[in-house]
C-alpha cells in the first residue's frame, strides 16, 4: 500500500517517508469515520450513527495509533468496510465483503479470523436459499483469488506467505521446544492458553477506556435482547 505513495514521493531524507506514512495513517483514520457511520446506520437512525462515528474518531487510542503510522488505521478501515458490506441486503455486496476480508487479511494476518464468523453467518442468513453452498464457494473463491497473489509474492521473497505461516508459527515453536525437551508439551499448551486468556481480558479492558466502558453493559444487553443476523454477526466478529 505505502509503496504506491513512496514511488511518487521523491526525497533523500528518510524522515520524510516516515512523516508521509504518519500522514497517510491519519488520513485513513479520518476516512474510517465513513464506514463506521454506515455500519452504525445498519442498527440505528442517523442521529445515533453520527454519535457513534464521533465516539470512534475521538477515541484516544485510535488517535494515538494513527500518529504512530502503523497498519492499525488501514486494518480498521478495511475490517469495518467488510462488515458493512456483509450486512447489506444485496447479495453482490456480500460477495464483495469477502473480497474486502481478503484485503483485511493481507494487512494483518489476524484478519483471517474474520472469515470464520462471516462463513457461519452466511449460512445462517441464506440457509433457506437454493444453491447456498455454491454461493458460499463463490465467496471463498473471491477471497482466495484476492489473497493468494500477494501471499505468493511474499512467499517467493521471504519464504513466508504472511498469513498461514504466521498462524502456524506459534504451534510449531511450542512443538519444537517440546521435542527438544525444553518444555513439557501439555504444560506448554496450558500456559499458552492461560496467557492468551489473561492478555485478552487485559487488553479488552484497556481498549474500552475511557469512552466505550460505559456502553459495554448496554451493548451486551441490546445484542441479546434484539437478536437477528446483524447483531449475531457483530457478536461473533467481536
Amino acid at each position: 500500500f505505502l509503496s504506491v505513495f513512496f514511488y511518487f514521493f521523491n526525497s533523500d531524507n528518510f524522515l520524510d517517508y516516515m512523516n508521509l506514512q504518519r500522514s497517510l495513517s491519519i488520513m485513513i483514520s479520518v476516512l474510517t469515520v465513513i464506514p463506521v457511520y454506515l455500519l452504525c446506520s445498519r442498527f440505528f437512525d442517523k442521529r445515533y450513527s453520527i454519535i457513534g462515528a464521533a465516539l470512534f474518531v475521538f477515541e484516544p487510542l485510535i488517535i494515538q495509533n494513527s500518529l504512530y503510522g502503523i497498519t492499525e488505521s488501514l486494518y480498521l478501515f478495511i475490517g469495518i468496510t467488510s462488515l458493512f458490506l456483509f450486512l447489506s441486503n444485496n447479495i453482490k455486496a456480500v460477495y464483495i465483503s469477502f473480497g474486502v476480508a481478503a484485503l483485511f487479511t493481507l494487512v494483518r494476518y489476524e484478519g483471517l479470523l474474520l472469515l470464520l464468523p462471516l462463513s457461519i453467518m452466511f449460512f445462517v442468513r441464506f440457509k433457506k436459499e437454493k444453491k447456498v453452498v455454491l454461493k458460499y464457494g463463490f465467496c471463498v473463491l473471491i477471497f482466495v483469488l484476492i489473497a493468494s497473489p500477494m501471499a505468493y509474492i511474499r512467499f517467493e521473497n521471504t519464504g513466508q506467505d504472511g498469513i498461514i505461516s504466521h498462524v502456524i508459527a506459534v504451534p510449531v515453536y511450542y512443538q519444537t521446544a517440546s521435542e527438544k525437551g525444553e518444555q513439557d508439551q501439555v504444560i506448554t499448551f496450558f500456559n499458552f492458553f492461560i496467557t492468551g486468556l489473561l492478555n485478552l481480558s487485559k487488553y479488552l479492558g484497556w481498549i474500552t477506556i475511557p469512552f466505550f466502558i460505559f456502553f459495554i453493559i448496554f451493548g451486551i444487553f441490546a445484542i441479546f435482547k434484539n437478536r437477528d443476523y446483524k447483531t449475531n454477526t457483530i457478536a461473533l466478529t467481536s
